[in-house]
């Protein structure tokens, strides 16, 4: 890996609280990190590589889903059903459409 100037690093253990963290314990900040030095003007590219996470896991945004029907669904196949185990309850309600 490239050098980390200094002024970026320092923004990286400040945004920690760790005044003691070594550059190499940074990994694993997570996305919040990069949305913090992103808003401080350092570029994502260069936000990613000191947090040490992929850029699209710094823009991911997870999508809700309804599963409620499905869930519904498969109580009922599980209550009518109740030896039947998940792989078996699953292929009944594949089944069903």
């Amino acid at each position: 890996m490239t050098a980390v100037p200094r002024r970026e690093a320092l923004i990286v253990l400040a945004l920690l609280n760790h005044p003691g963290l070594l550059h190499d314990q940074v990994e694993g900040v997570g996305a919040e990190a990069v949305v913090v030095l992103v808003q401080r003007r350092v570029s994502q590219r260069r936000a990613c590589a000191l947090v040490r996470i992929g850029r699209s896991s710094a823009r991911y945004q997870a999508r809700p889903r309804d599963d409620t029907d499905v869930v519904t669904r498969l109580k009922a196949i599980a209550k009518r059903h109740p030896r039947l185990g998940y792989r078996r309850a699953r292929e009944m309600l594949r089944r069903q459409g």
